[in-house]
């Protein structure tokens, strides 16, 4: 019929679909083997870095691409330095374009920490914008908590800033409250109460105990979160490092607490992993129920077999 506009059926879609991957791929091929020749001739242009640009919009994990773009932009900072600061900010502009592409590229955080680090050698201080650094950290870790490459960005950013261990503290825990299964969260808290209370002992103990309290209130939400439970661990393991005259009384209490949480959650696989975890710690405990539950273990989480029969084998 005249007039009528024609609608695309499912197969013109798929076909034009087909057509433009073929036509992106032909594309970025030219585009790779023009790079394997540049980079034969080693050419450190800004052309060099524009084709090293456009290839990694495509592909963001080429590590022989990032080590040449670093090859590249060394060159230029030698023959054109007056350009330095510039290109430097332009550098991180485009960095920032790749990142909501590819949030969790380490070579898009670790070059980003580079640039920065070669900042550091050629500007002020005070002239680098670390609280931009920072607010794009904060950002990031709002659209994914668990971004462990930002995680650590952000530590390397906290520690140019100054920024307040407390601080940094208390902003781990308002990520925790908003998701208990955050592994990198858990971990950074780990990482910042050792540096601001390890050169207190008894303050150290005190914060470990009320540590204790807020994991516990995490596993009784989600059992079967493996991040909280990690986390419990480091917290066993630093009361036995550092309060080692009270360490037994204490995993005993916490093997009450737990074994609680495990007759209301009798077949949770973490809650019977950690009261085997911490009969262990305990002396004179009950080989025949340790055993018990690790047979338990091997029933209810049979891809771990081989796990738990090591498990048998060194208790037994």
């Amino acid at each position: 019929m005249h007039n009528v506009r024609k609608v695309k059926t499912s197969e013109d879609k798929q076909r034009e679909r087909l057509e433009q991957s073929k036509k992106k791929a032909t594309e970025y091929i030219q585009l790779k083997d023009l790079f394997i020749q540049t980079r034969e001739k080693e050419d450190y242009s800004m052309e060099a870095l524009k084709l090293t640009s456009k290839l990694l919009n495509a592909t963001a994990d080429s590590y022989s691409l990032w080590n040449y773009r670093k090859k590249i932009l060394l060159s230029l900072n030698e023959t054109c330095p007056e350009a330095r600061a510039e290109r430097d900010k332009e550098e991180l502009k485009w960095l920032e374009s790749l990142l909501p592409v590819h949030p969790k590229s380490y070579w898009i955080w670790f070059h980003r920490k580079w640039i920065m680090m070669l900042s550091l050698t050629s500007h002020p201080q005070d002239q680098i914008n670390w609280e931009r650094e920072l607010t794009l950290c904060t950002k990031a870790l709002d659209a994914d908590q668990r971004n462990f490459h930002c995680w650590n960005y952000r530590r390397f950013v906290a520690n140019q800033l100054k920024v307040e261990l407390n601080e940094e503290l208390k902003y781990t825990l308002s990520k925790i409250n908003q998701n208990f299964s955050n592994y990198s969260a858990w971990h950074q808290r780990s990482y910042l109460l050792q540096k601001i209370y390890l050169s207190d002992p008894s303050k150290f103990i005190h914060v470990l105990n009320n540590e204790l309290d807020l994991v516990q209130n995490a596993f009784y939400t989600s059992p079967e979160d493996q991040s909280t439970w990690f986390y419990y661990r480091w917290l066993i393991g630093m009361f036995k490092k550092h309060n080692p005259d009270h360490f037994q009384e204490l995993v005993t209490e916490e093997l009450q607490k737990v074994n609680e949480l495990l007759e209301e959650e009798p077949n949770s696989k973490w809650v019977i992993l950690t009261t085997v975890f911490l009969m262990k710690e305990i002396q004179n405990s009950d080989v025949n129920v340790i055993k018990e539950r690790i047979v338990k273990l091997q029933n209810i989480d049979q891809q771990r077999q081989n796990y738990y029969k090591d498990l048998l084998v060194k208790q037994f």
